[in-house]
């Protein structure tokens, strides 16, 4: 995924272009005001993505049970779901 820097100036001029961009192609713009960072430009289903991110690991609870998951992988008590199911009579 491509990061580019773009001035305030550049965005006022091509906006409507780089919408229909991030609308196609998964970008971020970061926007500089006077050379320093101000803002970013990024599509809507990357920031659905992000938000949705910042929910599994900002849920402590989920992060626990992924932590318990990746202990019992690590210690090797995890089964397929092929041997779980040939378990079941």
């Amino acid at each position: 995924m491509a990061t580019e820097l773009l001035s305030v100036s550049e965005l006022r001029t091509s906006v409507l272009k780089l919408i229909h961009r991030l609308e196609r192609v998964p970008e971020r713009y970061v926007i500089t005001r006077e050379g320093k960072p101000s803002a970013v430009l990024l599509g809507y289903e990357e920031f659905k993505n992000i938000l949705a991110t910042l929910e599994v690991v900002l849920d402590l609870e989920m992060v626990k049970g992924i932590e318990e998951g990746l202990r019992d992988k690590k210690a090797g008590r995890i089964k397929t779901f092929e041997e779980i199911f040939e378990e079941i009579p």
